[in-house]
């Protein structure tokens, strides 16, 4: 298949890996992870089981995340990447006001904050840098995080 047919079928390289990232979540059972998610019973089972399924994710989806998020402020249609991330915010969110719900936020936290730092720490290149350059495995990465972050924005 030659170049020109790929660009004729998806536009343009960005609209090729937002296809792409489309079809890997559905191959990868993306959106029944996230029901997983929303359908725990707690708010902090929710974010044990967010920080869980990134750990499974992230090694399937890095070449493509790492290209869109490298592109994602040169070419506007990658700008796809943002809102697939601010999906996943949002998804932090919600977890971190349910947390917050149930009273079990730490003092000195606001929904807002824990949530971008728990975000944050759950991105892309912290996952590689701990998986790739530092050898952790998936499960040590989700065990640490999960850890971090009790410790850290829960209270007891």
């Amino acid at each position: 298949m030659s170049r020109q047919t790929v660009y004729l079928h998806f536009g343009d390289r960005a609209g090729l890996l937002v296809a792409l990232v489309r079809y890997m979540d559905q191959v990868l059972g993306l959106d029944e992870a996230a029901e997983q998610i929303r359908e725990a019973p707690t708010g902090v089972e929710a974010l044990e089981r967010m920080v869980r399924a990134l750990s499974v994710f992230a090694p399937r989806i890095y070449s493509v995340a790492h290209v869109l998020e490298a592109a994602q402020h040169q070419d506007e249609a990658v700008a796809a990447w943002r809102d697939r991330m601010r999906g996943r915010q949002a998804m932090t969110r919600v977890i971190f006001q349910r947390i917050a719900d149930e009273g079990r936020l730490a003092a000195g936290w606001s929904v807002d904050t824990a949530a971008a730092l728990s975000y944050t720490l759950t991105m892309p290149g912290p996952w590689r840098e701990l998986t790739g350059e530092l050898g952790w495995s998936p499960e040590m990465y989700a065990e640490n995080i999960i850890k971090l972050l009790r410790r850290s924005l829960l209270s007891n």
